[in-house]
């Protein structure tokens, strides 16, 4: 996972290669980095290969369209994140198809090896669908939940970074990313007291015999 220094490195290497003229390699830098968790973290919503695959080609190509329009008013990380739910959301909506023929990445082949080595090694490593009860009590939550707990626990991200991505908005104004960022903290704690009080009470002995 992207520590948040890592992060801060990510950005200073993106805006370099940004402020040279150089989308290509910012990109790539931006897969290379990043890939295997922006497929893990739509491989956790939609618990299927092929349309994690999918879903992540669908991210590629979004994020070849909006790079040279990127205003780096939120870390890359959260911008990507970000991207990774408004692709999911048209994969839901049956739009992934007609998106996908819009711009295809023949417009950028060097991409393709970034987009390939990001997709086959992560799912090539996937653990099996409901190992553990706590995966099982996390797919249970909403949607909503489940991609806070996601970004949080398992990527690390910030809750103004968590806040983009659940705005869908990387230029949404301060003031309504931090008023969200607070109210994903607040709905973090409460995630967690729910899921481990049912993980206690799961692990009590059954007392239903006793008289």
């Amino acid at each position: 996972m992207l520590s948040t220094t890592r992060s801060f490195e990510l950005d200073r290497r993106v805006r370099e290669a940004f402020d040279a003229g150089d989308l290509h390699a910012a990109a790539e830098h931006i897969l290379d980095t990043l890939g295997g968790d922006l497929v893990r973290v739509i491989h956790a919503r939609f618990r299927n290969e092929q349309i994690t695959a999918d879903v992540f080609s669908s991210l590629a190509e979004d994020l070849w369209r909006g790079l040279p329009g990127f205003t780096f008013r939120c870390s890359v990380r959260a911008w990507l994140f970000t991207l990774v739910r408004n692709a999911g959301n048209r994969h839901l909506d049956r739009e992934l198809r007609r998106e996908r023929a819009q711009v295809p990445l023949s417009d950028a082949p060097e991409l393709r090896n970034a987009v390939g080595r990001a997709r086959t090694q992560t799912l090539a490593g996937m653990p099996s669908d409901g190992a553990e009860r706590l995966t099982q009590l996390r797919n249970e939550l909403s949607e909503d939940d489940q991609l806070l707990l996601t970004l949080r626990v398992d990527r690390e991200l910030d809750f103004r970074e968590i806040a983009v991505v659940m705005l869908g908005d990387e230029k949404a104004e301060r003031p309504e990313v931090v008023r969200e960022a607070a109210r994903l903290r607040k709905r973090f704690q409460l995630i967690k007291g729910r899921l481990r009080a049912r993980w206690q009470a799961e692990k009590k002995p059954d007392d239903s015999s006793e008289t």
